[in-house]
């Protein structure tokens, strides 16, 4: 009974994700930010993969040029994602971008004493005088 009302719960989850991301998809029509650059900043293991993908899909579509950034080099993963950065995290300029866009997975843990990663946004903030 436990294991049966368990599968329902995941299968609840995964329709109402899905039903989100078509909806997402239905509504994102190209171009309103052609000319805009936006840097993705992943962990480099352990990404929402989810969050990372429709991100950037409604990014592409919408006309920005995106840049991946993570503290290494090297393949990052998530489920059944692997992601090549092009940039280091810590070489972020970030009057270079329109936008900064952190993606969540439970690899960002390897952040938080990260000093760099914490300033990052509010040198964004400043930047855009918000």
């Amino acid at each position: 009974m436990k294991r049966c009302m368990l599968w329902s719960i995941v299968l609840i989850m995964v329709l109402s994700l899905t039903t989100v991301c078509a909806e997402n998809q239905q509504n994102v029509k190209g171009g309103k930010l052609k000319g805009k650059k936006i840097v993705m900043i992943i962990a480099k293991r352990m990404i929402e993969e989810v969050e990372f993908k429709e991100s950037k899909d409604i990014f592409y579509r919408k006309g920005a040029a995106v840049t991946i950034a993570s503290s290494t080099l090297s393949m990052a993963t998530g489920g059944n994602l692997m992601v090549q950065p092009d940039i280091l995290s810590d070489n972020i300029n970030v009057n270079d971008y329109d936008a900064v866009v952190f993606i969540g997975g439970f690899g960002v843990s390897d952040s938080f004493n990260n000093y760099q990663a914490h300033e990052l946004p509010s040198r964004h903030l400043i930047k855009i005088k918000f």
